[in-house]
């Protein structure tokens, strides 16, 4: 991957190949990177169609009588394009997690890591402006 005129370096100092990134959320992803040493942000603007996974929800009852409890279930995985060589598809967490649920393994599908120990770069509110590392499907 090339940012501006320099390769993006792989974490032993090495050049990425040529990749591809594909934003599949519904909206913009920052993340951190270091080139020429330097950290700098990058945004990912999404692809016009994102990739969304249908949830239908069941009533399990209810907690002190007045306050409703669901259970949601996954359905089909709409707009996650076919693997193609050296291209990475950023997907939402919980579409990685649907596809984990399913026992799918692919490589390709990332999600932005915002839990408390991802480092997640946060605004004064709390709230993840940019992360720092991508969660990834376990082989």
């Amino acid at each position: 991957m090339n940012i501006g005129n320099r390769p993006l370096m792989d974490i032993d100092n090495r050049p990425l190949m040529d990749i591809t990134i594909k934003n599949c959320t519904p909206h913009a992803v920052a993340f951190s990177a270091v080139i020429d040493g330097k950290p700098q942000m990058i945004t990912l603007q999404p692809e016009p169609v994102p990739c969304r996974v249908e949830t239908e929800s069941h009533n399990m009852g209810m907690i002190a009588g007045s306050i409703p409890i669901q259970c949601q279930t996954y359905g089909e995985i709409r707009n996650l394009p076919d693997p193609q060589p050296n291209t990475v598809y950023v997907v939402s967490g919980l579409v990685l997690h649907a596809l984990k649920l399913r026992g799918e393994t692919r490589a390709d599908v990332v999600a932005p890591a915002t839990g408390p120990r991802d480092n997640a770069i946060r605004n004064q509110h709390g709230h993840v402006v940019a992360v720092s590392v991508f969660n990834a499907l376990a082989a």
